[in-house]
């Protein structure tokens, strides 16, 4: 059974298991509005699609757009717009003949008289965008019998640099498994494609990163601020990348005979986006070490893991990761800058010191969900970390945790517009949490 509860984050304390004061949470900070983000270098990603009366065409407003900044637009060569227009939608109501394949360009124009290139849009006579996937021969393992994939997990990211998105997209094979099942799996793909369907490079995880829901979350995103994402993922001896180049030692395979991975070399690595090389690789914070300390000693908690991005420092994307959430759970931060792979911080709710533990004592330890939102609770310009029923703030430390324990899901957000600050709405699976 779960419960679900709404605490509050940032302006407000959350609300603490029956009998216990709650947690002291920072009030939300009211300074100057902090430094500028690095943002995509994205363009318009205009589209033009059939619509009720016409033809609806739609394109991005970017954050580094100007205040006074409006848009004309244009089809076969005709400007359609009498006057620019602030919106970033516009309908087209003539009638066309059928089967036509109108061109629209968008252009963008200041109050001052500045414009700029004009962007074509991408007719979608469908109303969607049919990507093209090259899917992998099916496995043949040590039994003999052919596995086949399946597109999993995907996202959008600007891997070459062109101010486009292209797709990251993970394959799973059939024979996947939830980390409380035991089964050899055949390895997780990884690859990357133009929204045309050409495929840039596929990285093999291989034997060693067994394949299922919870073992390979991934982060793309331009880390360093070149204009093009990277890939960050947990990786093992025997992956090869775009390349095909091995990481680690080739040709081991460090699985037992119930299919778990519980021994050998573990990796943090960066892919170049363009080709899928590898660029650095790390061991992997935290290492599995002892298998029993993470709640179990067949495989299942030890091997949780989660990933995602955020704003550490108000001003720059750093990646984190993590592994474990229903006891034991340790978070680590890295930033991918100037060519190097660096650690910002770790924090380990098994670790007993000051910046683990909240004003009433209590720690991250079992207060997971299945996956971590990333938000400034406290707001202070800098992305804090809600990882299930607790929070660590933008520095590592515990900023409160409710003890409510674990749960699957959770959503951060100003759910209440007449409440200051935001709230977190989380289902929990432990009645006597209450």
């Amino acid at each position: 059974m779960a419960i679900a509860v709404l605490v509050g984050a940032g302006c407000t304390t959350p609300r603490a298991p029956e009998g216990e004061a709650p947690s002291a949470v920072p009030p939300r900070s009211t300074s100057a509005a902090p430094p500028a983000r690095q943002a995509e270098r994205l363009d318009r990603g205009a589209v033009a699609l059939p619509a009720a009366g016409g033809r609806l065409l739609t394109w991005r407003a970017l954050g580094t757009d100007a205040s006074d900044l409006l848009f004309h637009v244009e089809r076969d060569g005709r400007r359609l717009t009498t006057q620019p227009q602030a919106l970033t939608q516009f309908l087209d109501t003539e009638t066309l003949p059928a089967g036509s394949a109108p061109a629209y360009r968008i252009t963008t124009v200041t109050a001052g008289g500045r414009s700029a290139a004009p962007e074509a849009a991408l007719w979608l006579p469908e109303g969607a965008l049919r990507l093209p996937l090259q899917t992998p021969p099916p496995h043949v393992g040590a039994d003999g019998v052919p596995v086949p994939y399946e597109a999993n997990d995907g996202a959008p990211a600007d891997l070459d640099g062109d101010g486009r998105y292209e797709i990251v997209l993970k394959w799973q094979p059939a024979n996947a498994k939830d980390n409380s099942q035991a089964g050899h799996t055949a390895p997780t793909l990884i690859d990357a494609y133009r929204l045309d369907g050409t495929r840039l490079w596929r990285i093999d995880l291989g034997p060693n990163i067994r394949s299922g829901a919870h073992y390979t979350p991934f982060a793309v995103y331009d880390f360093d601020g070149d204009g093009r994402a990277e890939l960050m993922v947990r990786t093992a001896d025997g992956t090869v990348d775009g390349t095909g180049r091995v990481l680690g030692q080739a040709g081991v395979d460090h699985r037992n005979e119930r299919g778990y991975v519980l021994r050998g070399n573990e990796f943090l690595s960066v892919f170049d986006g363009r080709n899928g090389a590898v660029l650095a690789s790390a061991p992997y914070t935290p290492a599995r070490g002892d298998v029993g300390a993470w709640g179990d000693t067949y495989g299942n908690r030890v091997d949780r893991f989660l990933a995602g991005v955020a704003y550490l420092d108000g001003q720059r994307p750093s990646a984190v990761f993590s592994r474990g959430y229903y006891t034991r759970a340790v978070i680590a931060a890295w930033d991918w800058r100037g060519g190097q792979l660096s650690q910002r911080w770790v924090h380990d709710s098994a670790a007993d010191t000051p910046a683990g533990r909240d004003a009433q004592g209590r720690t991250a330890f079992g207060q997971g969900a299945h996956w971590f939102a990333v938000s400034d609770v406290d707001g202070d310009g800098r992305d804090d970390i809600v990882y299930g029923a607790a929070t660590l703030g933008s520095g590592g430390q515990l900023l409160y945790s409710t003890g409510l324990g674990h749960g699957d899901a959770l959503h951060v957000g100003q759910h209440d517009p007449a409440r200051p600050g935001r709230q977190i709405f989380m289902v929990h699976e432990s009645p006597k949490s209450y």
